[in-house]
């Protein structure tokens, strides 16, 4: 068997440990079960293998994929369809070695940068969830509807959603992407297995999972929403002087190699030598940027420019250097917050704008496709890190930063508005 077809997915069954376990797989795919995990957690290697030999023979007789979840061992040993990791298994890329190419290999995933790793690992199709709580596994991560319509968004292989999935709440994860469901109670815990697999196939089959091609903006604020360039222009200077420490004529130069406020905050408490923590460097800055900040104006067409975007049902978010409060007052204050999905910050995450792991974050928050998702930025390096996981660019020239510098970009625009008039 060769990789597997998103059809197998449709209802993606996984043991549980109770009785009758084989017949009860049985009635499961009498019901409609397309695929089968076989859980064994507790269970000796003997006894996991000997259900699972069972079980494996149940499968072929009714032509679905038998997968074996997170023993490595007992899939070769069987010969299995294939084998289901977590992040916390063994790892997918040592899993596909040990493997070979014929067999199918699925990944947990709960992120977007986990699920375009296990992609480039060697999985054939993903596990993301929980999507709705679960009493099945107790630890598991929460994704969000956003967030899983972005992890299918971001890879081309199919999705199956995990996690407190049953016939009352199945219907809403329409439009989200995947290619279908996988539940535990919801079949091995009904009363009526077999009934329960019917209905739940039924619902499968009724839905529309497909993902809509929205248009997904992450939008840069400083130089690219706020017309603020002029103040990080100077504060850095302003800042030295304020603490006894003169600013050389390199400085703007300097900081403009820095991705964000973090970086440049700990590159001058450490090329200036301030008696200052790198913290204390960063508060600092933030509360006379802060305190500047109010009087800046947005660039010319920003606001037209967002106020169509959000007319037009465009998802967005920020995605900035800049601290959030001091960003939320200024859209509050132009009326324009309640436009956005979230607000991404360097601060809150602890990633950079250099590093591509900011902008999967970000397309969680917007839950679109990749292929379909924007940024908008005036610094080149943010455009590149961007570019790398597939995202589509803007440069929108600044002070620091001009127009000859953006020749990768799909687009470069001298103020936002002018994308609605090509």
């Amino acid at each position: 068997m060769k990789s597997v077809r998103p059809d197998y997915l449709k209802l993606y069954a996984i043991t549980d440990d109770g009785p009758d376990l084989v017949e009860r797989v049985r009635l499961a795919l009498e019901g409609g079960a397309t695929c089968i995990q076989h859980r064994a957690k507790g269970a000796s290697f003997e006894a996991a293998k000997a259900d699972a030999l069972a079980i494996q023979s149940l499968c072929r007789e009714a032509g679905v994929p038998f997968i074996v979840n997170d023993s490595l061992e007992l899939a070769l040993a069987i010969g299995a369809d294939g084998l289901h990791v977590g992040q916390s298994d063994t790892a997918a890329r040592d899993a596909r070695r040990a493997l070979g190419p014929d067999a199918i290999l699925g990944v947990s995933a709960a992120t977007v940068a986990e699920a375009v790793k296990a992609e480039q690992d060697g999985a054939d199709y993903l596990g993301a969830g929980a999507v709705f709580s679960t009493s099945t596994k107790l630890d598991a991560t929460h994704v969000t509807h956003d967030a899983l319509r972005a992890i299918c968004g971001a890879v081309d292989i199919p999705v199956v959603a995990i996690g407190g999935i049953h016939a009352g709440n199945l219907l809403q994860l329409e439009h989200s992407g995947i290619a279908g469901i996988s539940v535990v109670s919801a079949v091995f815990g009904a009363p009526d297995v077999k009934a329960a697999a019917c209905e739940l196939k039924s619902l499968v089959n009724r839905a529309d999972f497909t993902l809509p091609d929205e248009t997904g903006m992450i939008l840069d604020f400083d130089g690219t929403i706020l017309d603020s360039m002029h103040v990080w222009l100077g504060l850095a200077g302003d800042f030295l002087r304020a603490n006894g420490a003169e600013p050389r004529p390199d400085l703007d130069e300097q900081l403009a190699n820095c991705a964000d406020l973090v970086s440049g905050a700990a590159w001058i408490q450490k090329e200036y030598g301030l008696k200052l923590t790198p913290e204390e460097t960063l508060q600092g800055l933030l509360d006379m940027l802060n305190s500047r900040y109010l009087a800046c104006e947005l660039k010319p067409g920003a606001e037209e420019f967002l106020r169509e975007a959000g007319r037009r049902g465009f998802r967005l978010v920020i995605g900035t250097a800049s601290d959030r409060a001091a960003v939320e007052a200024i859209l509050a204050k132009h009326g324009l917050l309640g436009l956005f999905r979230d607000i991404v910050t360097t601060g809150e995450t602890g990633l950079d704008k250099k590093d591509p792991a900011f902008y999967w974050l970000a397309l969680e928050r917007l839950g679109t496709r990749r292929s379909s998702t924007w940024l908008f930025d005036d610094a080149p390096f943010c455009l590149d890190a961007a570019r790398s996981c597939g995202i589509r660019t803007v440069g929108v020239p600044d002070i620091f930063f001009p127009a000859e510098n953006f020749a990768g970009a799909d687009r470069v625009l001298k103020r936002l508005d002018e994308w609605f008039r090509s």
